[in-house]
């Protein structure tokens, strides 16, 4: 009997042990033909977790790499984001190195919605906070790299941020898809296909971190970071119906920039980004102002894309790209 209840302890223990890591998902073990299945507030955060929490041996991969997720109902009132891109997390005021943080596996929602309330006004409620994870990037997942895909996914509510607490690119689904430094060089591609942006994006910036002060993307499915020329980004069927206003701090002196799908402002690889078949409906204001992208160097692929929304652009605008 004491073999059997120490094996029972053992057992309980171990169980603990991974589904603090790895999620209390709803079923599945995480394969193409048996995805994790997430139903509920509770095992959304812990997959969030999972991916933030759970670093593999080389650094810059993380334990979500190359699994695959579905979501089997709609889920109301998330209040931070899931992972973080990049290998610095900021924490009370300090950066530290920490790996990639980023979403690498495949996130098929199903057609069901994820509501957040992302107010960066609000203090921090924990240490591993919104306004943490949000110092980069802020998005419902703050960041994807590798092969990852999201698709057939709808995501409402709400990001607000205050001046001297964000820097970085602010996106409805994805904060940014790109590489960190000294990831592996084997060609990636991302696609994020059939999936709806209501987020109403409110976003005063500032200058902090990232080098250029000029270029502070909001958008509303994804900001396209740093591209090499062996990578690709496909962006299709997707609509944007969030409004979306960025607007400049007295501090810092920023130029934001707003887009109702995508941007790509990294001045490298953007011919290998592809937006097919996308709409915007939502209201579009910033410095500069694109109905569907963003694309200083005029090299996004664009095709069969129509917006119906208003575009407003202090120094540049244009129904499709300025």
């Amino acid at each position: 009997m004491k073999y059997l209840i120490s094996i029972l302890f053992i057992f309980i223990l171990s169980g603990n042990f991974l589904f603090a890591q790895y999620g209390p998902f709803g079923g599945g073990d995480g394969t193409k033909n048996n995805p994790y299945q997430i139903y509920n507030h509770t095992q959304l955060m812990a997959f969030a977790d999972s991916v933030i929490y759970s670093l593999s041996s080389t650094t810059y991969n993380n334990w979500s790499r190359g699994k695959y997720f579905i979501l089997m109902n709609s889920i109301p009132s998330v209040e931070r984001p899931i992972g973080h891109h990049s290998s610095l997390l900021y924490e009370n005021g300090i950066m530290t190195h920490g790996g990639e943080r980023s979403f690498q596996g495949s996130f098929d929602g199903q057609g069901h919605k994820i509501t957040i309330a992302f107010d960066l006004n609000l203090p921090p409620a924990d240490p591993l906070s919104l306004r943490a994870q949000c110092f980069l990037h802020c998005a419902l997942f703050a960041g994807v790299s590798d092969n990852a895909e999201i698709k057939n996914l709808i995501v409402d509510g709400y990001i607000r941020t205050k001046p001297n607490t964000q820097s970085g690119e602010i996106c409805g689904i994805v904060g940014t898809y790109g590489v960190t430094a000294h990831n592996h060089d084997t060609p990636r591609k991302f696609i994020i296909k059939n999936c709806i942006s209501m987020v109403n994006i409110y976003a005063e910036h500032r200058h902090t971190y990232i080098s250029n002060p000029e270029r502070r993307p909001s958008s509303g499915i994804v900001n396209i970071g740093y591209l090499r020329n062996t990578d690709s980004v496909i962006i299709e069927d997707c609509i944007n119906m969030g409004n979306i206003e960025s607007v400049p701090t007295t501090i810092g002196q920023t130029h934001p920039v707003s887009a109702g799908i995508a941007d790509c402002l990294s001045d490298k690889a953007c011919n290998r980004v592809f937006i097919n078949r996308c709409i915007n409906i939502g209201y579009i204001k910033g410095s500069v102002a694109g109905g569907i992208t963003v694309d200083p160097n005029n090299n996004i692929n664009i095709r069969n894309c129509v917006n119906i929304g208003i575009i407003e652009g202090t120094s540049q605008s244009g129904a499709i790209k300025p």
